[in-house]
C-alpha cells in the first residue's frame, strides 16, 4: 500500500532542509550583512545607530492553514469536545513597534498589539501596549561586553463581555459548578440540579425582569518590570543573556443578574456573584537570544524565555511558561527589512495576557499554543 505524504509533512520537511542549508552556508561562508541594527522588540543589549527611528508592522495569525506543526490540533486532542470551546482557537491580529534612540546611552521602545481570538463561545479582542526605556551601561563603544538595563511596563485590556445564551452562560457556570445547568425558554428560566442518582428542575417565570446574563468586566492588567541584558557582538552573531523581574496588577470582575432568578434549591455550588478575581503576582523571566548575520542580506533572530510565576496557592496549577521566538529578516534595502517568524508558547498565553488566567480558567492553560507573523521594518533618518 502506497504512502501519501500530506502537505503539512512536506512543509515540515522543506523547513528542516531549509534550516540545514542555512546552517551549512553560515559555517562555510564568512560574510556579514552591512545594515542598520534591527532592534524591533528583540531582547538584545544593542541600540540603534544615532538619530534613527525604527518602525515595525507585523500581521499575526494562527489557523488551520498556518498551523503546519499541528500545535493547536495537538493541544485540542487532549481536551474533551465539551470543553474545547474554553481553549484558544484561531487568532488574528497585528503589532506596531517603534524604537527611537534619544542618545548613545538611551533608547525608548513603544509597542501596540491587537489580538482577536476564539475564547469560549465569543471572539475576545485584547489591546496590548508596552513601553520601555533601555539604558546602555557600557562605558565605551569598544567595551568587551555590551550591557544594558530596560525599565518597562506592559498593559493589556479587553472590552466587557455579556453572555446571554444558554451555551455561553452554562460554559461559565460550568467553571464554578458541575452539577447546575440553566435552560432559558420564552417564559421560564429552568435551573437543573444534577446529582449522582437524581435530577431536580425548578422553573422561574421571567415576568418583567431583564434577560439573564453573566458578564466579564474590567478585564485588564498592568506589569512593571526591570530587565538586565548582557551580550557580546561578534562578526557573524550577537548572543545575549537576560534576567527580568516584574510585578503584575490584575483586575477582573464577574457580574450577573442570575441571583435575582435563583430559586432555593438547597446547596447550589455557585460562588457569590458579583465576583472579584483581581490579584497581584510577581514573576521571574530568564533567557537568551542570538542574532545571526546570514549571507544574501538575511538576519536571523532566536530567543528562548523561561517564566516562573509567584502566585497564591490556589492559582499554582500552571505556574510557569517557556517561549521560543524565531524570526528571519531580509534586508531588502539599507532601510527596509521584510520579516517572517513565529512564537511557540508551551503553556498557552500564560503570562502574555495575565488577566486570562484565574482560578476557574487555570486548568485550560495546560496546553501548547503558537502563532506566526510576517511584517516589515522601516528606518527613518532624523539627521
Amino acid at each position: 500500500m502506497g504512502y501519501k505524504m500530506s502537505l503539512k509533512k512536506i512543509s515540515i520537511l522543506f523547513f528542516f532542509f531549509s534550516v540545514m542549508l542555512v546552517v551549512f552556508i553560515v559555517c562555510s561562508v564568512n560574510v556579514a550583512v552591512s545594515s542598520e541594527s534591527i532592534v524591533k522588540n528583540y531582547i538584545v543589549s544593542t541600540q540603534l545607530s544615532s538619530k534613527l527611528i525604527e518602525v515595525s508592522l507585523d500581521y499575526i495569525a494562527i489557523n488551520d492553514t498556518t498551523d503546519i506543526f499541528n500545535i493547536r490540533d495537538n493541544m485540542l486532542s487532549g481536551v474533551s469536545s465539551e470543553y474545547q470551546s474554553q481553549n484558544l482557537g484561531d487568532l488574528t491580529g497585528f503589532s506596531f513597534i517603534a524604537n527611537l534612540e534619544l542618545s548613545k546611552k538611551i533608547l525608548i521602545n513603544s509597542s501596540f498589539f491587537l489580538r482577536s481570538f476564539e475564547y469560549g463561545y465569543n471572539t475576545t479582542t485584547v489591546n496590548s501596549m508596552g513601553l520601555y526605556i533601555k539604558q546602555n551601561l557600557s562605558n565605551t563603544d569598544n567595551a568587551f561586553m555590551s550591557t544594558s538595563v530596560d525599565y518597562g511596563l506592559n498593559f493589556n485590556i479587553s472590552a466587557d463581555q455579556f453572555l446571554k445564551s444558554n451555551n455561553e452562560i452554562n460554559l461559565l457556570i460550568g467553571r464554578f459548578s458541575s452539577n447546575v445547568k440553566i435552560r432559558i425558554e420564552e417564559t421560564y428560566i429552568w435551573f437543573d440540579k444534577i446529582g449522582a442518582d437524581y435530577s431536580i428542575s425548578y422553573g422561574v417565570p421571567k415576568s418583567e425582569k431583564p434577560p439573564p446574563y453573566i458578564s466579564n468586566e474590567n478585564m485588564q492588567d498592568l506589569s512593571i518590570y526591570i530587565r538586565f541584558i548582557t551580550g557580546k557582538e561578534f562578526k557573524l552573531c550577537f548572543p545575549n543573556i537576560f534576567i527580568e523581574l516584574g510585578k503584575t496588577y490584575i483586575t477582573y470582575e464577574i457580574h450577573s443578574n442570575i441571583p435575582d432568578y435563583m430559586p432555593d434549591m438547597g446547596s447550589i455550588d455557585i460562588p457569590k456573584i458579583p465576583m472579584n478575581l483581581g490579584r497581584n503576582e510577581e514573576y521571574l523571566k530568564v533567557g537568551s537570544s542570538i542574532s545571526v548575520n546570514l549571507p544574501f542580506n538575511f538576519l536571523a533572530y532566536l530567543e528562548y524565555d523561561y517564566i516562573k510565576f509567584f502566585r497564591e496557592s490556589e492559582l499554582r496549577y500552571i505556574d510557569y511558561n517557556y517561549i521560543v521566538k524565531a524570526d528571519i529578516n531580509y534586508i531588502f534595502r539599507k532601510k527596509i527589512v521584510f520579516r517572517i517568524g513565529g512564537n511557540y508558547y508551551h503553556r498557552h498565553l500564560n503570562g502574555i495576557i495575565p488577566f486570562l488566567y484565574n482560578k476557574y480558567t487555570q486548568t485550560t492553560f495546560d496546553h501548547r499554543y503558537g502563532t506566526i507573523h510576517a511584517g516589515i521594518t522601516v528606518f527613518y533618518d532624523l539627521k
